[in-house]
C-alpha cells in the first residue's frame, strides 16, 4: 500500500502535467457559474473558503486620533478601511494552505519507496499547473513544503509509525512515536489531548496555529506594507495557519456535536455510544479527529476525484497525449509560435536569450536518453525549465503594463510557454505513468475496507474513529456546506486580526493568537461572551432549522448511527473506470 500513495500521486501528476487543459488536482476554487457554486467546498486546498479574503482589508488605515498604523502601499481610503485582497494576494495566501495538504506525501509511506527530492519535483511541478508560476513567492523548496504532521490537519496520531517505528529515521522532521497520553480526553476542554492540551510533551494543534501567527505577525511587520519577500512570507503562513483552523470543522465532529447541543440527539458523534465527557451542561461525547492513515490519504484522493465529477483516466492518458500534440504540433512548431509572438512586442533586453535558452531545451529533447531518468536529473530540468518560462512571462507583464492594447498578447504568450514546457517535460515524466497504471488498478479496486473504519460503530468505548468516517472534505458529505460555511466564519476573524497586528505595533500579539484560539472548542463548553464561538453556533443552527421540516428529518435520518454506519463508502468511485 505505501507504493501505492506515491504512485498514486505521481500518477496524478502526470495527467495534470501532461494536459494542458487539465485542472489542476483540487486546485482553485468552484467556478462561479457550476451549480455548486456557494454551496459545496474543495477540501484540496481549501480554495473556496479561501476567496472570503477578497472581501476584506489588508490593511488598516491611521485612525482619526492619530494613531501611528502603517498603509499598505500608502493607499488611504476617506471612508475607512483600506484596499483589499487581491487575487494576486490570495493565492500567495492559497499558497501555504496549499502546500500543507501535499506535504502529506511526505511521509513514511513515500520516504520509504522515493526519495524526498523526488517529491519536492512532484509538488512543484503541480505548483506550476496551480498557481501558474513556480518561482520567488512561489517556489516549493523543501523547507516550504515541510512534512506530514499530524498536528496541521487536526489528525488524530494513533498508530502513526507503530510498523514502522520511529518515524524520524525517514525524515528527521516527522513526528516523534505517539505518546499514549495524546490520546486522552482531556475533561478541562472536552477535546482530545493532542488537539489543544499543552502541558505535556507533545505538540497539538493549538501551538502549532499559536506559533506559526506569531512569525506571520512577524514578517508582516518587518514587510511594513511593502510588496515583497517579507510580505509574500506572511502571506504564505496566513495560509498555513488558516489551513489547520478551517480543518477544525471538517476533520472533527464540531458539527455534530453542535447538532446535539440543539437537542437532535440521535445524531451519530463518531465515538462509541459509552464515551462521555462532563460538560458545563451536562454529559456529552467528546470532540475527536479521525486517524489519517495511508489507506485514508487514497480515500481522500478518491473523493477529489469524485468531486471533480468528470476525471481523466490512466488508460485514456496516450489517446489525450496525442490529442494535445495534434492541436500543438511540434516543439519546432511551438517555438516558431513563441518567436512570431514575441516580434509583436516592443524590443526586450532579455527575448534574444529567452529564445536561446528555449532552443536549448528543444535540442534536448532530441538527445534525451530514457535510461537517465535519476530523480535528480529530472528535477533540475524541471525547475530550470519553470525557472525560464517565469522570467518570460514576467518580461512581457512588463512590456505590457507599459503600453496599453497589448493584454491580449499575455494569455497567447502564457498559453504558448506552458506548451512548450510541457512538451519538453514529456519524456522525462512519462516513464512514471507505466509503472503506476497497474498499482492504481489494483488499489483503486480495494480501496478502504478495514475493521478500524468500524470500530467506534462496534465498541461503546472506542474514541479514535478514521479521518475517512469523520471527515467532511468532499461535495457528496451532507455536512461539507456548514462545515465550509463556519471555516469561513473563523477565516474571517483569523484575517482581522492579523491584518491589525501586522500595522499596529502596539496589538498584543500573544492576545491575537488567543483570539484566534477560540475557534478550537467543544461546542458545549462555549464561552457566552465568546463572539467567534456564538457566530460558529448561530451559522450551525440557522443551516438545520432553516430547512423544511421534510429536508431536515431527511438530513437527521442520514446522520444517525445506522444511517452512518451503512452509508461509509458507497458514495465514492473508482478512478479507473
Amino acid at each position: 500500500m505505501a507504493g501505492c500513495l506515491l504512485r498514486l500521486l505521481l500518477s496524478l501528476t502526470v495527467v495534470l502535467v501532461l494536459l494542458p487543459h487539465a485542472y489542476a488536482f483540487g486546485a482553485g476554487d468552484i467556478p462561479d457559474y457550476a451549480y455548486l457554486n456557494d454551496k459545496a467546498f474543495r477540501r484540496v486546498p481549501h480554495g473556496d473558503i479561501e476567496n472570503i479574503l477578497m472581501e476584506l482589508n489588508k490593511s488598516i488605515v491611521a485612525s482619526a486620533s492619530g494613531g501611528a498604523m502603517g498603509l499598505f502601499l500608502g493607499v488611504t481610503n476617506a471612508f475607512g478601511g483600506g484596499p483589499k485582497f487581491s487575487k494576486m494576494d490570495v493565492k500567495r495566501v492559497y499558497f501555504g494552505n496549499w502546500l500543507r495538504d501535499f506535504s502529506q506525501a511526505m511521509d513514511i509511506a513515500g520516504l520509504s519507496r522515493i526519495t524526498a527530492d523526488t517529491i519536492v519535483m512532484v509538488v512543484m511541478a503541480l505548483g506550476f499547473l496551480t498557481f501558474g508560476f513556480a518561482t520567488e513567492e512561489f517556489e516549493v523548496t523543501p523547507d516550504r513544503l515541510g512534512v506530514y504532521l499530524p498536528v496541521e490537519h487536526i489528525d488524530n496520531p494513533k498508530g502513526y509509525g507503530e510498523k514502522e517505528g520511529d518515524a524520524r529515521r525517514f525524515h528527521p522532521s516527522l513526528r516523534p512515536p505517539v505518546n499514549p497520553r495524546e490520546l486522552e480526553i482531556d475533561e478541562q476542554t472536552g477535546m482530545k489531548k493532542y488537539i489543544a492540551n499543552e502541558t505535556g510533551p507533545w505538540d497539538t494543534s493549538t501551538a502549532h496555529v499559536r506559533r506559526t501567527i506569531e512569525s506571520c505577525i512577524t514578517y508582516g511587520r518587518r514587510a511594513a506594507g511593502r510588496n515583497g519577500p517579507d510580505m509574500w512570507e506572511a502571506y504564505r503562513l496566513l495560509g498555513t495557519a488558516l489551513h489547520t483552523l478551517e480543518d477544525l470543522t471538517a476533520h472533527s465532529n464540531w458539527c455534530e456535536l453542535a447538532m446535539r447541543k440543539m437537542g437532535y440527539n440521535r445524531i451519530f458523534c463518531h465515538v462509541g455510544d459509552a464515551v462521555l465527557v462532563k460538560t458545563p451542561l451536562g454529559p456529552a461525547p467528546p470532540l475527536v479527529t479521525g486517524t489519517f492513515g495511508s489507506t485514508d490519504f487514497l480515500h481522500s484522493l478518491l473523493g477529489e476525484a469524485t468531486d471533480q465529477l468528470r476525471q481523466a483516466s490512466l488508460r485514456d492518458l496516450t489517446k489525450q497525449i496525442d490529442n494535445a500534440k495534434a492541436q500543438n504540433g511540434t516543439s519546432k512548431a511551438i517555438l516558431r509560435k513563441l518567436h512570431a509572438i514575441l516580434e509583436k512586442l516592443p524590443s526586450s533586453d532579455n527575448r534574444n536569450e529567452m529564445l536561446q535558452q528555449a532552443e536549448e531545451e528543444q535540442y534536448k529533447i532530441f538527445h534525451f536518453d530514457p535510461d537517465d531518468i535519476a530523480p535528480e536529473t529530472v528535477q533540475k530540468t524541471l525547475w530550470r525549465l519553470l525557472e525560464w518560462r517565469d522570467k518570460v512571462v514576467k518580461d512581457v507583464v512588463g512590456v505590457i503594463e507599459k503600453i496599453p492594447g497589448l493584454e491580449s498578447l499575455l494569455e497567447e504568450v502564457t498559453n504558448t510557454l506552458n506548451a512548450f514546457v510541457l512538451f519538453v517535460l514529456e519524456p522525462w515524466l512519462t516513464p512514471i505513468l507505466e509503472d503506476v497504471t497497474q498499482t492504481l488498478q489494483k488499489s483503486s479496486e480495494a480501496i478502504i475496507n478495514t475493521e478500524g473504519q468500524y470500530e467506534v460503530f462496534d465498541d461503546p468505548y472506542a474514541s479514535d474513529p478514521t479521518h475517512s468516517l469523520l471527515s467532511k472534505d468532499h461535495f457528496s458529505l451532507i455536512l461539507n456546506e456548514p462545515a465550509g460555511r463556519i471555516a469561513m466564519i473563523v477565516v474571517r476573524h483569523t484575517v482581522e486580526r492579523v491584518v491589525r497586528a501586522w500595522y499596529d505595533p502596539a496589538v498584543d500579539v500573544n492576545q491575537v493568537s488567543r483570539e484566534i484560539l477560540d475557534a478550537f472548542h467543544h461546542p458545549y463548553f462555549a464561552r457566552p461572551d465568546c463572539v467567534l464561538q456564538s457566530e460558529m453556533f448561530e451559522y450551525m443552527q440557522a443551516w438545520i432549522e432553516g430547512m423544511d421540516e421534510v429536508d431536515r428529518n431527511r438530513t437527521l435520518a442520514s446522520l444517525d448511527k445506522v444511517s452512518r454506519s451503512r452509508t461509509v463508502y458507497c458514495r465514492f468511485v473508482p478512478i479507473l473506470t
